[in-house]
């Protein structure tokens, strides 16, 4: 049971450096564990191409400008 828990625990460690990790943020040790973490786990790997597609799309949309408030009369 406790070998189950510190799975887990490594687990959800290395799910939340999948961020970090698309945008190109970690180096070394760190980044090696977490692409050898993406290589077996399917949750993971599918966030993290799930992130890249996302980020993706943002960077070839086009600028928008937000509405103005309602009554806002600035041109």
């Amino acid at each position: 049971m406790a070998q189950g828990c510190r799975q887990r625990a490594e687990h959800l460690r290395l799910h939340a450096l999948v961020g970090a990790y698309v945008d190109g943020e970690l180096t070394g040790m760190r980044r090696a564990r977490v692409a050898a973490h993406l290589a077996v786990c399917f949750a993971c790997s599918g966030y993290a191409e799930a992130l890249r597609l996302i980020k993706q799309s943002l960077r070839s949309s086009p600028h928008r400008t937000p509405p103005c408030p309602a009554g806002d009369t600035r041109p």
